[in-house]
């Protein structure tokens, strides 16, 4: 998992790599766009992707390039899906059913972990900005067996070992967010999924977005899915998504025209049309790291700042896909690019570098 964090991190200093500057939507920008885009799937070989702009709280640009690829086109957003779940606890926190700082195990009895005192600690805000202390050096899910439901992730968690104190480093854990996700099941009654569709899929109108706990279930589920592909000596070859759980650390599956409609929620201070989904206090919380230690990561997003400028960012990575996801909230644009290919070693640099790109051929600045 250490390489994974390695290149959300690689694609966040990319990102802030590249000056961006002011200036209105130019009259041929959506051709340059095109040209970018197709330039890079050459370029870069990229099979296929769909990508999503945002401006001012409106759809600017949304479409497909490659074989088979739509704007409805379904990907599996692999980490971009923490940032769901951040949203799922903070409405919850807001209906006054979850408190931030109060202990994981008032709301999961059975949590614990090879060092009781500490899973004792543990708070639901911990988790949301990975300073649990758990690491991925205390647990190895590699070695062993694939939990099938939320409730099978918390015990499995039994003989994990914190490298430090709850809320004293940042250490990323995908199993934070599956603690969460469980956290949502017993304290609304609803499963993860069924908790995300009536919550956050419905009021947003992502009628193709759906969460799937297992990725074979996301397989099934699917009926407008891309297929994956890796890379061997420059060739995309397509190829199956490996088996395996995704719990609520990476189990949206969703289309570039549906995560439109979300990105609009972090530019609009939690409001699409005419819903509120979370209050703009909730959502400041959300983009806001930690002050008591030197982090960059929020609640489902990491978050950095230039010249005053502030940026959201994420990506999701699997063996056959790869998702990128950059939010200006200030200047109000949101980028999401949804690829059908992983960003492995011969490709992990560019695919970031497209990311980057955008934003630059956008010119956006605060003025």
């Amino acid at each position: 998992m250490r390489w994974r964090y390695r290149l959300l991190l690689l694609g966040m200093l990319i990102v802030l790599g590249f000056q961006l500057r002011a200036n209105a939507v130019q009259p041929n920008l959506e051709m340059k766009i095109d040209r970018f885009i197709t330039h890079q799937m050459t370029t870069q070989h990229i099979p296929g992707l769909a990508l999503a702009i945002t401006h001012e709280n409106q759809v600017m640009y949304v479409k497909g390039y490659g074989k088979a690829i739509a704007p409805q086109t379904q990907f599996p957003i692999a980490s971009l899906s923490k940032s769901f779940t951040a949203i799922a606890v903070l409405q919850l926190v807001e209906a006054g059913q979850i408190d931030l700082d109060a202990p994981v195990k008032q709301y999961l009895p059975n949590f614990t972990l090879a060092d009781t005192q500490t899973a004792d600690q543990i708070t639901i805000r911990h988790l949301l900005n990975h300073t649990s202390g758990l690491s991925d050096f205390g647990f190895s899910e590699a070695f062993l067996p694939q939990p099938i439901t939320n409730a099978e992730r918390v015990d499995s968690l039994h003989n994990a070992r914190p490298l430090a104190a709850p809320g004293t480093q940042f250490h990323y854990f995908n199993p934070n967010y599956d603690v969460l996700a469980r956290v949502v099941e017993v304290v609304s009654g609803q499963f993860f999924g069924e908790y995300l569709r009536s919550h956050i899929f419905t009021p947003l109108q992502m009628s193709q977005t759906f969460h799937a706990t297992t990725m074979a279930e996301s397989l099934q589920c699917g009926d407008r899915m891309a297929t994956g592909h890796i890379m061997a000596f420059a060739i995309p070859f397509a190829a199956q998504e490996l088996s395996g759980y995704l719990g609520g650390n990476a189990g949206v599956i969703s289309t570039a025209e549906d995560m439109a409609k979300y990105l609009i929620l972090h530019t609009n201070e939690g409001r699409f049309e005419d819903k509120q989904l979370l209050t703009s206090d909730s959502m400041a919380l959300l983009h806001t790291p930690p002050p008591q230690i030197k982090s960059l990561y929020a609640m489902g997003w990491f978050v950095t700042t230039e010249n005053n400028r502030q940026i959201l960012q994420h990506n999701g990575i699997l063996s056959t896909f790869y998702t990128d996801v950059a939010v200006l909230p200030n200047e109000e644009y949101s980028i999401a690019l949804l690829y059908n290919i992983s960003a492995s070693s011969l490709i992990a640099f560019a695919l970031p570098q497209i990311k980057a790109g955008l934003i630059q051929l956008l010119n956006v600045s605060s003025g």
